[in-house]
């Protein structure tokens, strides 16, 4: 399957996030950050990686929004 820089970006990242516990940058607010996982999760869905959109779901759980 042909994986375009962005789609193999985002899949880095999240492998990252889950492994190493990657941390938000300090200048973010929580609002930040649940918009650019909504975003993400949007454009994920529209790829139809939905692997990497169910590890965004978890992250988002932690939010008590």
């Amino acid at each position: 399957m042909y994986m375009n820089h962005l789609n193999k970006l985002l899949k880095i990242s999240l492998e990252e996030f889950e492994n190493n516990g990657w941390q938000w940058p300090a200048v973010w607010a929580v609002a930040d950050q649940i918009k650019f996982i909504d975003e993400a999760i949007e454009y994920l869905e529209q790829q139809e990686m939905y692997e990497q959109c169910k590890k965004l779901y978890e992250v988002k759980k932690k939010y008590k929004i």
